[in-house]
């Protein structure tokens, strides 16, 4: 019980806060109640839900930081107290913690759990000594060392290959959707999977220089160099409390110095005071995030705190990752040459690949299932990472790379093609080839030329090759990208773009780009992508659907409107009441609607967020 009190006691002081307002209410309309006993009442409502900003703001004082929101929210339901509305005082501070309680849910996936990044790295690795390969804790491997990787097995520590070929998935460290051949004087990475055959590694990298250790220190350390982003209210506080304030003690102490009528100068400063109380401010800019964050995520986006809204109005760079992000990160065949009979072509070239557990295989195999004869071809032998060889009618069959092809005196011309080219040939003859690629999303070129339109700079990092990343460059109309790329070099050139101050938004979906997102000024996660690049994205596209980023950037703006429409609508009317209340010529009546009044038509237009649905 007491776990469950500590874990929702938020929760619990918002709801005993309301609900003893309401019965404050109901006595004082219904019942005769004294006006202290219903005061009293107002009071422990008050401090229930209000103990915790005013705290911090008293600690503030201490620490010479007197203007920020807890400050501005104390003056604000004090002020509202000290003019005879304690329901607002209360309302106050219900409504503030309230989007207080909304933010931090958003953000209750602590950015300290990495529990998939480390995850990266293993334990153990097979290392010879002598003839023989013994389970060693990866800690006590020595540059050198040689160590052996079964198909399946994740690669412990950096080596470089000096026994056997292999196919090595690196999307988890890079990002790059197509598989990568490996042979003898090959490098490979700790942290990627061996997904072909038996190599045996010679270590180049002790556990704590390897890859995947280095990524996972740079996602420790990266969020460290991020500013948090501030909110409207916060920046809205550090300015105008301490003007108001500075007017008030003017009001109160200068004037007298002439006339030396102190008793009606402080009365008039206490007034001032208290109108520029501004409540409708305090309410209606959280309320405004408050519905923007509500509307976004009934239209898949999640946004973890209104400030971000507020910083990607700034932004003057977009940088997005290619796989995942631009692309759907899975194979689509994009062409097919054929040179001589198509049955025949589809036949062998589908038998033959049907038999390969390669990513690339299955895509074809898949493609063209009808056409798979598995009588047809016999002895079917996988040189993994390079293609595959087998006999149909005493012919010998040959499907794999280019290079592969070559060396079983297969006569061809190597195609001019971008992705990945897997060739037929039967005997010495090329029968044709397939060119598989990663497929293009669906509006990811809309979302950058619009972007472009608008005078955004738009960069795309990409840890595939140099053709690859030029062809998606082709197909969006992105203006810069970056290719073959570590997770280090994508940190490396986001730090530059910063230091040279722009304003960078990243947007990206994998492990790899965890260190990214959590240094960008803004970061925007696809929620289809790994758990870690969620936990660590500000924004979260929650179903990976890039058409959403134009919809954010709409709600981001029409938030930003809205905010400031409230602001200086509020600014404007507290002004003219308060020069009133300074020449002493005020009514009560105004003082209430400059405060409530304005207020209700503040929360009406923050409440207009709420009707903002993404066009179909």
């Amino acid at each position: 019980m007491k776990d469950f009190v500590y874990k929702n006691r938020d929760i619990i002081c918002i709801i005993l806060s309301t609900i003893l307002a309401i019965v404050a209410v109901i006595l004082e309309h219904f019942y005769p109640i004294n006006k202290y006993g219903l005061l009293a009442i107002f009071v422990v409502s008050y401090v229930i839900c209000g103990h915790k900003p005013i705290f911090k703001a008293i600690n503030n004082i201490f620490h010479l930081e007197f203007f920020d929101e807890n400050f501005l929210m104390t003056i604000a339901s004090i002020g509202a107290f000290v003019i005879g509305k304690p329901l607002e005082a209360v309302s106050v501070m219900v409504l503030y913690n309230i989007g207080e309680l909304f933010q931090k849910n958003a953000i209750k996936r602590s950015k300290n759990s990495i529990k998939e990044v480390v995850n990266l790295r293993s334990d153990f690795a097979e290392k010879l000594e002598g003839d023989i390969y013994t389970k060693t804790a990866v800690e006590d491997v020595k540059v050198g060392d040689i160590i052996r990787i079964k198909a399946g097995e994740k690669i412990p520590l950096d080596g470089k290959i000096i026994s056997g070929s292999t196919t090595i998935n690196m999307s988890i460290l890079t990002g790059e959707s197509l598989p990568q051949d490996k042979t003898v004087g090959d490098n490979v990475l700790s942290g990627s999977i061996n997904i072909g055959g038996i190599i045996d590694v010679e270590v180049t990298k002790l556990v704590e220089d390897s890859t995947a250790s280095k990524i996972i220190e740079l996602i420790e350390n990266a969020s460290a160099s991020k500013s948090k982003s501030e909110n409207f209210v916060s920046k809205f506080a550090k300015i105008y409390t301490p003007i108001v304030i500075v007017l008030a003690f003017i009001v109160g102490i200068i004037p007298p110095l002439f006339d030396k009528m102190w008793s009606v100068w402080i009365y008039r400063a206490m007034s001032f005071l208290v109108i520029s109380c501004p409540c409708s401010v305090v309410i209606s800019v959280p309320l405004a995030y408050f519905c923007a964050i509500g509307t976004s995520a009934k239209n898949g986006i999640l946004i973890k705190g209104g400030g971000y809204l507020d910083k990607l109005r700034e932004i003057d760079t977009f940088v997005f990752d290619k796989t995942g992000t631009l692309t759907k990160g899975n194979f689509v065949v994009k062409n097919v040459e054929i040179y001589g009979d198509k049955e025949e072509f589809y036949s062998l070239i589908s038998t033959m690949e049907s038999v390969s557990n390669h990513p690339i295989a299955k895509v074809i195999a898949t493609k063209y299932s009808n056409y798979v004869d598995k009588n047809s071809i016999d002895n079917i032998e996988e040189k993994a990472g390079n293609g595959l060889v087998g006999l149909c009618n005493n012919d010998k069959i040959i499907v794999g790379k280019y290079d592969f092809l070559i060396e079983n005196n297969v006569i061809l011309e190597k195609a001019n093609e971008v992705g990945s080219v897997v060739y037929l040939a039967k005997n010495s003859t090329c029968l044709g080839y397939i060119v598989v690629v990663d497929e293009l999303k669906n509006g990811a070129n809309n979302v950058i030329n619009k972007l472009n339109s608008n005078g955004k700079n738009t960069i795309m990092l990409t840890g595939d090759n140099k053709e690859t990343a030029q062809l998606i460059q082709q197909q969006t109309n992105i203006k810069s990208a970056y290719s073959n790329l570590l997770p280090q070099d994508k940190l490396e050139i986001v730090d530059k773009l910063i230091a040279d101050k722009n304003k960078v938004c990243y947007v990206g979906d994998g492990i790899n780009d965890a260190p990214v997102l959590s240094r960008a000024d803004v970061s925007v996660a696809m929620g289809n992508g790994s758990d870690i690049a969620v936990e660590f994205g500000d924004i979260v596209l929650l179903n990976g659907d890039i058409n959403k980023f134009d919809y954010l950037n709409k709600i981001a703006s029409k938030t930003n409107r809205i905010v400031l429409e409230n602001i200086i609508f509020s600014i404007l009317i507290k002004i003219v009441v308060m020069i009133l209340s300074t020449l002493g010529i005020t009514s009560m009546w105004l003082a209430i609607f400059s405060d409530v009044g304005v207020m209700m038509l503040c929360v009406l237009n923050s409440i207009r967020l709420l009707v903002n649905k993404q066009n179909k």
